[in-house]
């Protein structure tokens, strides 16, 4: 670049010095100046223009490296992903695999509960239909007290009577037989709502004893008629 600035100074000043004393083919010296001129104006374009590609070639260079870069992150990415799905599916077959072979067992279990839980169902009704079958079904909400208590009356007189048939237990064995039946075959169960005032006495509401052997439990007043029964 120097050069050429030194080039156009000598031959402006030879330019110059021509000029002065009138040579005379001053035009055609500067022609060929003007020549000279251009050719150094295009010089420097052709210089600007391959600075310029320059530069854009290293831009370029950088952005292809910088895409190459996350090009090559999001494959990482990606085949993580795809290993972790692999080894998902592989589990999920793995179970699929065990719980089909433990469906006939799960199966043939369910079907045996059901048809146990079906046969004591039925057993159930059987024996709470001979349940009921054994007692005399009284209707509390259709008597007044004085009717209980005379029905009580002739319940416990018909027990005195058959018990009069059975053995003579001792009184201590015979306690003991009632209390464990009550224990082991009634629970505790709360007053159940009287329609009728006369069925509540003293703040309770009093059921038989065979109400309460249908019931299979009663609260305590319940409870111990049904003992003393």
């Amino acid at each position: 670049m120097r050069k050429f600035l030194i080039l156009f100074l000598i031959i402006v000043s030879f330019f110059v010095v021509v000029y002065i004393v009138e040579i005379p083919y001053l035009e055609s010296v500067r022609a060929v100046i003007n020549d000279v001129i251009d050719s150094i104006t295009n010089r420097r374009k052709v210089l600007e223009l391959q600075s310029e590609v320059e530069r854009l070639k290293s831009e370029n260079e950088i952005l292809r490296k910088s895409y190459e870069s996350q090009i090559n992150q999001l494959r990482i990415g990606y085949e993580a992903q795809i290993n972790q799905l692999r080894n998902e599916v592989d589990r999920l077959n793995t179970l699929n695999d065990i719980l089909r072979k433990n469906l006939t067992y799960y199966i043939d279990a369910l079907s045996k509960l059901s048809s146990e839980y079906s046969a004591t169902q039925y057993e159930l009704v059987n024996l709470q239909n001979k349940l009921k079958s054994a007692v005399f079904p009284v209707e509390l909400l259709t008597m007044s007290q004085y009717e209980v208590n005379n029905f009580l009356i002739k319940s416990l007189t018909s027990v005195i009577n058959i018990s009069k048939e059975l053995p003579k237990p001792s009184v201590e064995e015979f306690l003991m037989k009632v209390f464990e039946y009550i224990m082991n075959n009634t629970y505790y169960q709360y007053d159940s709502i009287a329609i009728r005032s006369e069925n509540v006495v003293g703040g309770n509401y009093w059921k038989l004893a065979n109400e309460t052997l249908i019931d299979l439990g009663g609260d305590c007043e319940d409870l111990a008629v049904l003992t003393y029964s």
